[in-house]
């Protein structure tokens, strides 16, 4: 019982940061131009990405206990949301084209998305070499 109310906390409290940060964004920024909302969109992406470590942890026991080379899967989540946050802030308000912007938020989401996948992988790959 007690791991299904972690994970809901865990995941609704991504969901309350979108709420703080919109209403932030949008009380602040008065341009909504294409930077504005290709920065937006990665930054909600960011948000929900927070959701994907209680999830793993939920339902794979095993992956709580181990982590990867002492790497939790929530660190490289809190690491992209921080970066994104500061990255997306920057692209609306400097004055970037609109692909120099959506390059910029691509190579960063698929860098965690690299990560994420690595530390899955890695940490599998560890967990059957370990039982042979």
């Amino acid at each position: 019982m007690e791991d299904k109310n972690t994970v809901l906390v865990f995941c609704l409290s991504p969901l309350m940061g979108i709420v703080i940060y919109s209403l932030c964004v949008f009380a602040f920024v008065d341009e909504y131009s294409d930077r504005f909302l290709i920065s937006y969109v990665f930054t909600i992406v960011a948000f929900l990405a927070q959701m994907v470590a209680p999830l793993i942890l939920y339902f794979d026991k095993e992956a709580k206990k181990e982590g990867f080379l002492g790497i939790s899967l929530y660190i490289p989540g809190s690491f992209y949301l921080i970066l994104q946050l500061s990255v997306g802030i920057g692209l609306m308000i400097l004055p970037v084209p609109f692909r120099i912007a959506f390059t910029i938020e691509a190579v960063i989401f698929a860098g965690f998305i690299f990560i994420i996948i690595a530390i899955e992988t890695g940490r599998e790959h560890i967990k059957n070499q370990s039982s042979i």
